[in-house]
């Protein structure tokens, strides 16, 4: 019996080992990002440690430093990595993206002249690289003269070739891990527990009252990466 058992370990390792990833997989990864050869961003905590990186925001979020589960072709790796990893297996992947594909061409056009006057009505003293929110988009003061500030909104990133080191840990495509992960993604894990139901439909329990839009907003989104059946236990 505990050859046998061994046997079927050894068939499921070699079959989990050679299963290749597809649109709307949920992957397990850990990654580090470099720009212009210098660790920009990372979820291995010794390898932000090392590189003096975002330590003092994260350090109260432990949670941070942990494998990342991404749904491909969701837009949650730029689309230059989403293209590369169909097909992979699991294994660690060393990729350069071109600007095209990673976070765009520098546009001039968005480099824009805001009067000093509009900021401070929003409590904002402009300095030169200051990283500051305009009607939703971000971007970061060049220069301040003249009551003048150019803020350029290029991505900070805009232009650059952008290497990825990536491990693939695990590769699943049921419907509860997806779930999980977009659930994750849209930062609502919080507040709303997944479960799965006997029947194999997924259950969305949250811990407090949301609205039918927003309810309808996460349906379709699940709905958008196959996954059909589920539903919200009511709150109240």
């Amino acid at each position: 019996m505990k050859n046998q058992n061994t046997k079927e370990n050894i068939e499921s390792d070699q079959k989990r080992e050679k299963r290749v990833i597809k649109n709307n997989d949920v992957i397990t990864i850990n990654y580090v990002t470099y720009v212009d050869g210098k660790v920009v961003d990372t979820n291995i905590e010794k390898i932000a440690r090392e590189n003096n990186l975002f330590i003092d925001q994260k350090n109260t979020n432990k949670s941070f430093f942990k494998p990342k589960h991404i749904i491909v072709g969701q837009g949650m790796l730029v689309s230059g990595v989403d293209k590369f990893l169909l097909g992979k297996t699991l294994g660690r992947y060393e990729i350069e993206v071109q600007p095209k594909d990673a976070f765009g061409e520098r546009d001039p056009s968005l480099i824009t002249i805001i009067p000093e006057s509009s900021l401070k009505r929003f409590n904002i003293t402009p300095h030169i690289g200051l990283m500051i929110e305009v009607d939703g988009r971000i971007g970061i003061i060049k220069s301040c003269s003249s009551g003048r500030v150019v803020v350029d909104f290029n991505h900070i990133f805009a232009g650059k070739v952008v290497k990825y080191v990536i491990e693939v840990l695990e590769i699943k495509d049921d419907d509860f891990t997806r779930t999980n992960a977009m659930i994750e993604a849209m930062r609502l894990d919080t507040f709303i527990k997944v479960k799965k139901s006997e029947d194999g439909s997924i259950m969305l329990e949250p811990t407090k009252e949301i609205d039918d839009e927003i309810k309808q907003q996460i349906i379709s989104k699940l709905e958008n990466i196959g996954v059909k059946r589920i539903s919200f236990k009511n709150t109240k």
